[in-house]
C-alpha cells in the first residue's frame, strides 16, 4: 500500500461524497465543497418541507 490507505476508507469517503452531492446537488461550490451556513439551513429546511408534504 503506497499511502497506507485502506480501500474501506476510500469507499467511505466516496459514499459520503456521493450522498452529500445527492443532498445538495449543484448548489455547493465544488471548489469549496461545502455550502455556507445559510445555504445549508435553507436546503435542509426545503428538504424537510418536501418530505413532510409527501407524507
Amino acid at each position: 500500500m503506497k499511502f497506507n490507505v485502506f480501500i474501506g476508507r476510500n469507499e467511505n469517503f466516496r459514499n459520503a461524497y456521493i450522498s452529500t452531492f445527492n443532498a445538495f446537488g449543484y448548489t455547493v461550490s465544488m471548489s469549496k465543497a461545502k455550502p455556507t451556513n445559510s445555504e445549508f439551513i435553507a436546503m435542509v429546511a426545503d428538504k424537510l418541507r418536501l418530505e413532510h408534504k409527501a407524507s
